[in-house]
């Protein structure tokens, strides 16, 4: 938010040309397989404490930091005002409950964003991309992207803090633009591309990556032609279509790739991607995501388990994410492994879940098969490729068996 004693600026929307002379363009490696890094994992506790140093680099073509802080100012005595960027996480913002499972809420972490660059030694085509926004950050997006003296200094901010970092683009996660954001969501995406192919031409450098996370096509602050134009890749966010916390009187599987025999219309992977396609989306920009997490529920009966099951309320909370509705692939493998939950899969939905054989509650999650599912799916449909959210909560420290099955998984499926 601006603070008292900021400047007044008025905001005049107005299409904005882009720039015609040629920028360098950026390569991938396709099919794309991006990761996902929650900044905060660095703070779990016992093996689950995940560092950079954990990553398998092959594993992944992009790798995402999650998320990085905006920071706006005091104004200084000049009457300027000030933004910057930090890789920084505060808790409390991004956790499902809406407050932070740890007790220390705000921590820099710009060493661990700049410690993931010494990953390309391993994997020299592996991209670097800073992602800003997040559950919850809504708002502070909103006070930049609707005042133009606030885009004129953040951009720039935000494209030196890149560089800086070594990193090789930007990943733009505004969970989510209302209708009164739309003309200040065309703003803030017009002029950072112009200001990313500016900058590329001025330095003679490839030009960064520029990617967003989004919701449905429902959206009404999305501008879906200047989308297509001017991003490189569209994140899809198809998990978390049914939650505790939005539905939380029925079981849903948050990321079933049909909908289920019994109820036609409920929300899935297959229509929530065909929608984009739809508004015009180019296939060769959809990126699929995955989750390598699952939703928990609490059963009102424990005799009632399947797809729509009465409900009241979210699960437990896993023992190292410590939010309460869900759980990482790791807790969950473990507690199949050792019988405490009983796994079945879903044939219509195509994924699986499992309930409590030692109380009353019930998950909605992924596995190798179902991933495998959704990895065919992305090629029939020509898709760019697939990401998950997030890396960390794979089985990386190969509790279950071999480390990291999902994203093993992933890849072999593409190499198929």
């Amino acid at each position: 938010m601006l603070v008292s004693g900021c400047f007044i600026a008025t905001l005049v929307v107005c299409a904005i040309t882009l720039p015609t002379t040629q920028s360098i363009e950026p390569t991938f490696v396709l099919p794309h397989r991006g990761c996902y890094f929650s900044s905060w994992s660095i703070y779990r506790p016992g093996k689950a404490h995940f560092l950079p140093r954990h990553i398998d680099p092959s594993l992944c073509t992009i790798l995402y930091y999650a998320f990085a802080e905006i920071k706006l100012d005091t104004p200084s005595s000049s009457g300027t005002s000030n933004i910057r960027t930090r890789a920084t996480q505060s808790f409390g913002f991004l956790t499902k409950a809406g407050s932070s499972p740890y007790t220390n809420a705000s921590v820099s972490v710009m060493d661990t964003a700049s410690q993931l660059k010494f990953l390309k030694r391993k994997n020299p085509n592996l991209k670097l991309i800073l992602s800003i926004g997040g559950w919850g950050t809504a708002s502070t997006i909103t006070s930049i992207a609707s005042s133009a003296d606030l885009r004129r200094l953040f951009i720039p901010s935000l494209i030196r803090t890149i560089r800086e970092i070594g990193y090789d683009g930007l990943d733009i996660s505004w969970e989510w633009p209302t209708k009164s954001d739309a003309p200040y969501f065309t703003s803030l995406f017009t002029e950072i591309r112009a200001a990313l192919d500016a900058e590329a031409q001025s330095t003679r450098t490839t030009r960064l990556i520029f990617t967003a996370a989004v919701g449905n096509t429902t959206m009404p602050g999305y501008n879906f032609p200047l989308m297509f134009q001017v991003l490189d890749l569209i994140n899809l966010m198809t998990y978390d279509l049914h939650t505790p916390y939005f539905e939380p009187g029925e079981t849903g599987h948050h990321t079933q790739l049909y909908p289920p025999f019994s109820n036609t219309s409920s929300t899935n992977v297959r229509d929530f991607a065909e929608k984009w396609e739809e508004v015009g989306a180019p296939k060769s920009k959809l990126v699929l995501g995955l989750a390598t997490y699952g939703n928990t529920w609490n059963l009102t009966n424990a005799d009632k388990f399947g797809i729509g099951a009465p409900t009241n309320g979210h699960g437990p909370q896993g023992f190292y994410t410590r939010s309460d509705g869900y759980m990482a692939y790791y807790e969950l493998c473990e507690k199949i492994r050792s019988g405490e939950i009983i796994s079945t899969v879903q044939p219509d939905i195509k994924t699986p879940y499992a309930r409590s054989t030692v109380g009353k509650w019930w998950t909605s999650y992924e596995d190798e098969n179902s991933l495998r599912e959704k990895v065919k799916w992305a090629i029939g449909k020509q898709y760019s490729g697939v990401f998950v959210w997030d890396i960390t909560f794979d089985d990386f420290f190969g509790g279950c068996g071999a480390k990291y099955p999902l994203l093993n998984a992933i890849k072999s499926e593409y190499r198929a």
